[in-house]
């Protein structure tokens, strides 16, 4: 009997260390990953980025992708992941080869989130930086938690950017060909 009162005191400090922390942690986040693609021009990134459709065939956490009427005149669509979660998003501006800026589209989400892809020539043209930098909110205090102490903020920036990578590896390799 004991041993169960201890368990239990230990369990339900634990979870109160949880909700109490994930209280404490801000609601709101910036974060920015970067990376360079040699041999590839500004209009090469643009082309991979602004193609939504085209992201199941590459980015490895799409899986589908449902196009939705525009609004304000800009595209609209959702991502559907592995677990048939969706996300809405929106283009919110735009400048080609140089810029393009998307928001999630759902106030019903536990999150909401705006990206910014900056596109940067280098060296001479011979190559192109791409900056993704993310301003976001997570309302759920749990899922604060998590993202903090397990997936971080730049998970999903970091697996754009792997995604994009491979997408090139393997156009190159099939050149080679």
């Amino acid at each position: 009997m004991k041993r169960t009162f201890i368990i239990f005191t230990l369990l339900a400090s634990f979870i109160g260390f949880v909700l109490w922390y994930g209280y404490t942690i801000p609601e709101t986040h910036t974060a920015s990953v970067s990376e360079y693609f040699a041999n590839k021009k500004p209009p090469d990134i643009w082309k991979v980025i602004i193609e939504h459709e085209l992201y199941p065939s590459w980015h490895e956490d799409v899986y589908a992708i449902k196009d939705l009427p525009p609004k304000n005149d800009y595209k609209s669509w959702k991502e559907v992941d592995a677990n048939g979660n969706t996300v809405p998003y929106i283009i919110e501006s735009h400048s080609p080869n140089v810029q393009l800026i998307i928001q999630s589209d759902d106030d019903s989400l536990d999150f909401s989130v705006k990206r910014t892809y900056d596109i940067i020539p280098e060296n001479d043209g011979k190559g192109t930086t791409l900056k993704i930098t993310e301003e976001g909110q997570i309302h759920n205090f749990l899922f604060r938690v998590i993202a903090h102490f397990l997936t971080g903020h730049t998970s999903d920036m970091d697996t754009f950017l792997r995604s994009m990578k491979n997408k090139f590896a393997l156009e190159k390799k099939n050149q080679t060909k």
